[in-house]
This record gives C-alpha cells, structure tokens and sequence, in this order.
C-alpha cells in the first residue's frame, strides 16, 4: 500500500513539472523554497504511512505473543522507527509446567530435614510417587516416599515461587504440623493414607488388628481427613467429609 501511495505521489510531481514546463511562457517559474516545501511535505506524508505500517505490525506481534501467554511491552522508537518488544512468559506457566521428577531426591530430603528433623534418614531409597494437585490451585504437588527409621514418610511438597516447600498440616490449631503421611504395615497395626484431590485433601488410616474377629482382622482405629484452605495456607483437620471415607475404607 506504501509503495502505490508512493508511486501516486511521484506521478503527481511528475505531471506538476510537465504541467510548469508547458506553462512557463505563461506563468513565473516556481520558486526554489516552494519547490523544496513541496518536497518536504511528501517525505513527511511518507514517513508518516510507515510509521503507521510499523505501529500497526507491532500491534499484530503483540496480539500473537499475547495468545502464547507471553508478557509483553513495547513502544515505538522515534529514531529508528522500529517496535521495541520485550516479552517473557508469564510466571503462572512455568510454575504449571514445572517438572517434580527433576527435583533431586536429596534436596527433598534436606527440605524436609530442616522442618522435621530426624523423621527422615537420609536419600537412599527415597523415590518420586507422583504430582497431583491436591490444593485446587492448577499446580501440582510433589509427593515423595523417603525412608523413615521405622516406616515409610510421604511427604507433600508444594510449589512456592521459584522454589518448593514442605506443605503443612493442622490436626490441633495449637501445634501445626508438617505434612507427612506416614506407611507402615506391621504385624498388629498399620498406618496408611489415601490423596483425595476430588476435596482438595487426603486422609490419614489408621488400623490394627482385631484378634476377636474369626479369623482376625485389621480394623478401622481412626480415619482423619484433611482439606486444603487458602486461609490457612494449610491442610486443615475437616470432619464433614470423614463418615463418607470412613465409610469406603472401613465398612
């Protein structure tokens, strides 16, 4: 479109010449400054159609980069007539396709040494289980088996800004804890859990075995269910859900 203006413009000045050529007789000639102000004004006209082109192309970039989720800003620079454009992924995408089985397994550890102290012995024989998101916010929570000194301890790692954490638990509102759900499966008693994302929780099982049953049987002890609150920043000891669980687990 820029070069046909152009080549309108040109065909303009071309006629003007001939016309003044044909009518000098006739007419005083053109004068040098009206000459050169005729002149101007048609770079003036065309820089202002590219500059308008420029503008119009970065604001269909942007709109692009905006559909991939990207942030962008941006302006034109007046010397260069170009669009400046920085772009950067938005943090919610890196943090949704962050990857927990990249997580060194005794980083994990040292991160839950420090909250728990000696509840875990050491990364040997610590495994990735899964990432579910148990907090209903879109990203996933890294759950880890490691070696307990005489089980095994799940823990529950969240995603917090550039890095991670140990999630926390709310059994006594007195004494917050530390989210990990503990495996052990013994002769007379048994510890499990269950991950329920469908309420944003889990819950703790706690069984041992009934010798007056024939033949003996491991029976329900305590079933406890935890749910997410934002509030709290916590999982939060909640009883409404705890018969429907009780009821799946333990019948």
């Amino acid at each position: 479109m820029v070069f046909v203006i152009l080549i309108y413009m040109e065909n303009k000045l071309i006629n003007k010449t001939n016309y003044m050529e044909q009518t000098k007789s006739s007419r005083p000639l053109l004068s040098t400054g009206a000459a050169i102000a005729l002149g101007l004004s048609a770079i003036i006209v065309t820089v202002i159609i590219v500059g308008g082109v420029i503008v119009l192309r970065g604001v269909d970039i942007i709109e692009t980069l905006e559909t991939l989720d990207i942030n962008v800003t941006g302006d034109v620079d007046d010397e260069q007539g170009e669009m400046q454009v920085n772009a950067g992924f938005n943090q919610e995408l890196i943090v949704e396709n962050f990857n927990w089985e990249l997580v060194p397994l005794q980083d994990v550890v040292a991160t839950v040494q420090s909250f728990t102290g000696g509840v875990v012995q050491g990364s040997e024989g610590a495994v990735f289980v899964e990432a579910i998101d148990l907090t209903g916010d879109g990203i996933s929570e890294g759950i880890f088996s490691l070696p307990g000194f005489n089980d095994n301890v799940v823990a529950v790692m969240r995603k917090v800004g550039n890095g991670y954490t140990l999630a926390r638990m709310v059994e006594n509102p007195d004494h917050p804890s530390f989210a990990l759900l503990h495996q052990l499966g013994g002769v007379q008693y048994s510890v499990g859990y269950g991950l329920l994302p469908e309420i944003n929780g889990f819950y703790i099982l706690n069984k041992s075995l009934d010798q007056s049953l024939s033949p003996p049987a491991f029976t329900c002890n305590s079933l406890t269910v935890f749910q997410w609150s934002d509030m709290e920043e916590s999982f939060v000891m909640n009883s409404i859900h705890r018969d429907q669980y009780y009821a799946q687990e333990c019948s």
